[in-house]
C-alpha cells in the first residue's frame, strides 16, 4: 500500500496528474480547493472516493483513495477539529486514517500544534480501535519547540508513541526528530530554506512486514508547490473491516 501526503499549495485540479503518477492507493492532499470531480488521469489507479473538509472553497483538507481503498468519514468525526478528519479506510487492509492539515489556533506559543492535542483528546477512546494513521501537513517540527511555549510537537509525538504509532520516515532513515536529512517544505520555494514539518505515522502494523519511505526532490516539485510529496510503501497483512 502506498500512501502519500503532498500539500499542493492550491490548483490542485491542474496538479492532479503529477500526483496521481506517483501511483498512490491513499493521497492526503491540503490546501487542496474542493472539487465537484476530479479527471480521471489515464494510466493511473480508478479514483475510487474523494473528501474534502474546509470553509473557504479555494483551500481545505483532500483525501484520495484510488484502486482497491475505499474510504468514508468516521461517524465519530467532530467538526471542531475542522483541518483533522478520521477517515475509515477500507481495501486490501483497513485502518483508520487521521489525515491532517494544521492551521494556527490562538495566541499561545505552539499553537499549530495545539489542534492536535485537542483532537487527539477527543479522539482518544478510537486510538485502540483499529490500526492508526496520522498523516499530512502537520506544520510542526522539534526544532520548532521552545521552552516557554505551552504546546510542543515532540509532547505530541511522545503520546503517539505511547499508543504505538510512530512516524515511518523516522523509522525508516533511522534519524531523530529535529535531524532530518531530508525536507518536505521550503519556504518561498527556496533551496536552502527547508523544513521537515509533513509526517505520516502509523502503528506498528505499518513498520512490521516491509517499509520504504522516500521524499520528492525540491528540483522536481519547485514549480507546483512550497511542499514535496512523502511517500510511504507498507506492507501490511490483509484485516477485517474497522
Amino acid at each position: 500500500m502506498r500512501l502519500i501526503t503532498w500539500n499542493c499549495k492550491g490548483r490542485f485540479r491542474e496538479k492532479h496528474v503529477s500526483a496521481s503518477a506517483l501511483r498512490p492507493d491513499i493521497l492526503i492532499v491540503p490546501e487542496c480547493e474542493k472539487l465537484s470531480s476530479l479527471t480521471q488521469p489515464i494510466d493511473s489507479a480508478p479514483i475510487r472516493s474523494y473528501e474534502w473538509v474546509g470553509i473557504n472553497r479555494g483551500k481545505g483538507l483532500g483525501v484520495i483513495s484510488y484502486g482497491d481503498y475505499i474510504m468514508e468519514v468516521h461517524s465519530h468525526y467532530d467538526a471542531r477539529h475542522q483541518w483533522i478528519i478520521p477517515l475509515c479506510i477500507s481495501g486490501p487492509t483497513t485502518f483508520l486514517l487521521f489525515a491532517v492539515w494544521t492551521l494556527p489556533v490562538g495566541d499561545l506559543g505552539g499553537r499549530y500544534v495545539r489542534p492536535l492535542f485537542e483532537a487527539l483528546e477527543t479522539y482518544k477512546a478510537l486510538m485502540n480501535t483499529s490500526d492508526i494513521v496520522w498523516a499530512g501537513d502537520f506544520n510542526s517540527s522539534f526544532l520548532f519547540d521552545t521552552p516557554l511555549r505551552k504546546y510542543k510537537f515532540r509532547d505530541f509525538v511522545a503520546l503517539l508513541a505511547h499508543n504505538g504509532i510512530h512516524s515511518l520516515y523516522h523509522h525508516y532513515s533511522k534519524c531523530e526528530h529535529g535531524q532530518e536529512p531530508e525536507k518536505t517544505f521550503y519556504l518561498h520555494h527556496h533551496p536552502n530554506k527547508g523544513h521537515h514539518i509533513d509526517y505520516v505515522f502509523a502503528s506498528n502494523t505499518f513498520h512490521a512486514h516491509g517499509l520504504s519511505v522516500s521524499i520528492g526532490l525540491h528540483s522536481d516539485w519547485s514549480k507546483l508547490s512550497d511542499h514535496v510529496p512523502l511517500i510511504c510503501d507498507v506492507v501490511v497483512p490483509s484485516t477485517t473491516a474497522i
